[in-house]
């Protein structure tokens, strides 16, 4: 298996809306991972951010960026890989950055956890999530656990907390697991600070979710958190991370 980080945007925001008792500002990344499996398949988890949200603002604090060459279906092209044979997107969660690119894989299947599919349901159609999901996606709802590719090298897990149906997805390698953590956990920090989200869906289950993250971390397996390059420092030598793809240009 084979890993490849796409950045497909970024978010600044006061640091105090990631965690509690920070201050200050932050310059986040915006993730999408692109999965191709031995055989040829191809998976996303999560999808960045779309061209129309270049500029604008969010919930009054999140200021999106994406310049051009940057959505995920420019990373993808600039890969040569077509973006409409990707598979399956797993959604990690129905919040816009993570979700809304997945108007730009229009053939893949939506992989999203039951319970984050009913609330984002109830939501107002003016959402990105909302209308995402109304765009005629095929879709396959998870529980606590999904094989991905049917095999056992990739499976998606439930870490609810940070919203009511996140998960996240663990690629198999020689030594361990390289484990996409969407945002069960925000930065490389948060695992040894146990950062408090204030405004995560439920607090003790968000906790509970990072802890289960820190330990795996702890038995060897690499944590790939949502918003944080830095990972890409301390890459084990069997890694199935890629060097992050670059910008589409002309």
């Amino acid at each position: 298996m084979k890993v490849h980080p796409l950045e497909c945007g970024r978010l600044t925001a006061p640091l105090e809306l990631m965690e509690e008792g920070k201050s200050g500002g932050t310059n986040m990344p915006v993730m999408a991972f692109l999965l191709v499996h031995p055989d040829g398949r191809m998976a996303l988890f999560d999808a960045g951010l779309v061209p129309e949200m270049d500029g604008t603002v969010a919930s009054g604090a999140f200021h999106m960026f994406l310049p051009p060459g940057h959505d995920v279906a420019s990373r993808l092209r600039a890969m040569d890989v077509d973006p409409g044979r990707v598979d399956r997107l797993v959604v990690s969660h129905s919040h816009f950055d993570h979700i809304a690119g997945a108007a730009l894989v229009p053939n893949a299947e939506l992989v999203i956890h039951q319970a984050e599919l009913d609330a984002a349901l109830q939501t107002s159609t003016k959402g990105y999530a909302r209308r995402t999901l109304d765009l005629g996606h095929a879709r396959r709802t998870t529980g606590d656990s999904f094989d991905l590719f049917g095999d056992g090298s990739a499976e998606v897990f439930a870490t609810p907390g940070h919203t009511c149906g996140h998960q996240s997805l663990r690629i198999r390698r020689r030594s361990g697991w390289d484990v996409l953590a969407g945002d069960a956990c925000y930065f490389c920090v948060t695992l040894s600070e146990e950062g408090v989200q204030p405004y995560a869906h439920d607090k003790a289950v968000y906790l509970s979710s990072l802890r289960r993250l820190k330990q795996m971390a702890l038995d060897g397996d690499l944590i790939v958190p949502g918003h944080d390059l830095g990972f890409m420092d301390r890459l084990p030598a069997d890694t199935t991370l890629q060097a992050p793809a670059t910008a589409a240009t002309g």
